[in-house]
């Protein structure tokens, strides 16, 4: 089983000697996007991105810094700080913890495509859906990184991807392209008797089942249906065997 997710805006680089770090996979392409990015004036920047002034400026420091030496480079899995990360507890998961993630957690990125949770990785800022063209001939993020990451998800060993990434970075795979089981999860509040996914309830609650995932070493869906973290439970009445909804 592999677990997608979604990465985060916000970025911290941090280091880890747990284990070993390795080289993205579409490193390449990621060169590519931030020569392309080099070219943009700080106004475009500001304004392609939607940025203020201090993170224009951080954005622009991280493109001309891009090809510095290691010490600008750090582990994904441990270098994103958004809330789903903060849930996942990195910093007590053990050094077996830590190897069974780089064989089974896989996080989108609009600048790297596909990232294992050791890949090295320099501090960036864009997303997937931008509505600006960012490299020539590829109208959007979703063009340029559709093809590419489709190909290399069916040939990953397993046949079950479970998506934890948000619609924004899900979408860029051709889930009809794919010859392996896609499963769906998703996190519901009551709210005035009525279930709704909430923001950032839901993304915590996706690093909250990654963690499960890996405290647990986790390779079989059905071994998630006894997931409890958060006060969620099962929905077992609306869940099925491509979608598990989670209630609480």
């Amino acid at each position: 089983m592999k677990v997608l997710i979604s990465p985060t805006k916000t970025m911290s680089i941090s280091y880890s000697n747990k284990c070993k770090t390795s080289k993205p996979i579409f490193l390449d392409d990621a060169n590519r996007i931030n020569m392309a990015l080099s070219k943009w004036s700080e106004n475009d920047i500001r304004l392609k991105m939607k940025l203020s002034a201090k993170l224009t400026s951080s954005t622009l420091t991280n493109i001309s810094r891009w090809g510095l030496k290691n010490e600008y480079r750090g582990p994904a899995i441990f270098s994103y700080q958004g809330t789903a990360f903060k849930h996942m507890d990195t910093s007590l998961w053990s050094e077996q913890d830590v190897t069974f993630s780089q064989n089974s957690i896989l996080i989108l990125s609009a600048y790297y495509g596909l990232l294992r949770p050791l890949d090295q990785i320099a501090p960036y800022r864009l997303e997937m859906g931008i509505t600006h063209q960012v490299i020539e001939d590829y109208k959007t993020m979703y063009e340029f990184w559709r093809k590419k990451i489709t190909e290399h998800v069916n040939k990953l060993e397993g046949k079950i991807i479970l998506n934890l990434a948000s619609k924004e970075y899900s979408t860029v795979i051709s889930i009809n392209q794919l010859d392996k089981k896609w499963i769906n999860c998703d996190f519901y509040e009551i709210k005035n008797g009525i279930p709704k996914i909430v923001g950032n309830h839901a993304k915590a609650a996706r690093g909250l089942m990654v963690k499960y995932i890996v405290k647990n070493k986790i390779n079989d869906i059905k071994d998630l249906m006894h997931f409890s973290e958060g006060n969620y439970r099962l929905d077992l009445e609306n869940s099925s065997d491509l979608n598990l909804k989670f209630i609480r």
